[in-house]
């Protein structure tokens, strides 16, 4: 019984191989540790395409994003021509693009499975002469084989923003840094809270209300794909600006030492079950960190 089940798991471990081969796609990119120490000692701005980004830019509607004509396009001009942002903003997709190693079986089955169905698709998107980053810089621990590494992953972010004025852009409830100490290395934190969806509809608004900030080092965005446009357009304006994505949810489940996306209290994710809260936070400390509210007026 034991020798047939190790048969079918060589096996599928053969089949497993043989796709990756196949569906890894002719495009470079920058490991997860290049792209950190890139962004750290060049202090430059990133723009983040994950599979939520390659659909919207492909004409799809995500559950917290509609697709939008406008939006597409700017990702795909984001895409396809990525020296246009200047030299100091990167773009960034997956590394699993390019290298499939030290990614756990259930991530690799799902780009495996994605770029089964969208390989031609996503490389209309890319410029094969350009060396992308690693858009998964902020998911460095519950798709990773070597959860140990994970840690000097979040000590790398740390070291980014240690003594910075930061400003975060975010989602009403996602709450980045909130009741963990993922920004305790941080000087100053300042938060403009904005609409947990459809949030590009705002982003004049937003950029506005970031120029009105005084005194601010460096700007997280945690977003959406909302991050993905205003990072560039940040830059341009003379802001470095990161695009987080989920990296406050990924150092909660380092934190729980957990093995699936699990929802955590008071902040919104739509990556597991029950995650999607919408109800308020009682902390002083995060109550005076919010400066300003775009498109969520009445509310702060």
């Amino acid at each position: 019984m034991f020798q047939k089940f190790r048969k079918k798991v060589r096996f599928f471990c053969l089949v497993l191989s043989d796709q990756i081969r196949r569906v890894r796609l002719p495009i470079k990119v920058h490991s997860t540790e290049e792209t950190l120490e890139y962004i750290k000692q060049r202090h430059v701005s990133i723009s983040r395409f994950g599979d939520g980004e390659f659909n919207l830019a492909m004409g799809r509607s995500l559950k917290f994003q509609n697709n939008d004509l406008e939006l597409s396009q700017a990702l795909q001009n984001l895409l396809k021509h990525p020296q246009l942002v200047g030299d100091q903003c990167v773009i960034a997709i997956p590394a699993v693009i390019h290298s499939m190693s030290g990614f756990t079986l259930k991530s690799r089955v799902f780009w495996i499975k994605y770029f089964a169905q969208f390989r031609k698709d996503t490389l209309k998107l890319l410029d094969r002469d350009y060396t992308y980053f690693d858009a998964q810089i902020t998911r460095i621990y519950i798709n990773r084989s070597n959860k140990k590494k994970a840690q000097k992953y979040f000590e790398m972010w740390k070291d980014i923003w240690r003594d910075k004025n930061v400003l975060l852009v975010e989602g009403e409830f996602s709450r980045f840094g909130v009741s963990n100490d993922l920004l305790s290395s941080a000087k100053t934190v300042r938060r403009v809270l904005c609409p947990a969806r459809d949030a590009f509809h705002f982003r004049n608004d937003i950029v506005r209300t970031v120029q009105k900030q005084p005194n601010v080092d460096l700007v997280l965005l945690v977003l959406g794909p909302t991050a993905t446009i205003l990072a560039p357009e940040l830059s341009k304006l003379g802001f470095w600006a990161l695009d987080c994505g989920n990296m406050d949810m990924e150092y909660e489940w380092l934190r729980q030492e957990a093995h699936a996306q699990v929802a955590v209290e008071n902040k919104f994710t739509i990556e597991a079950d029950n995650g999607e809260i919408n109800s308020a936070v009682d902390d002083p400390l995060y109550t005076r960190q919010i400066v300003s509210a775009v498109g969520i007026h009445g509310r702060y």
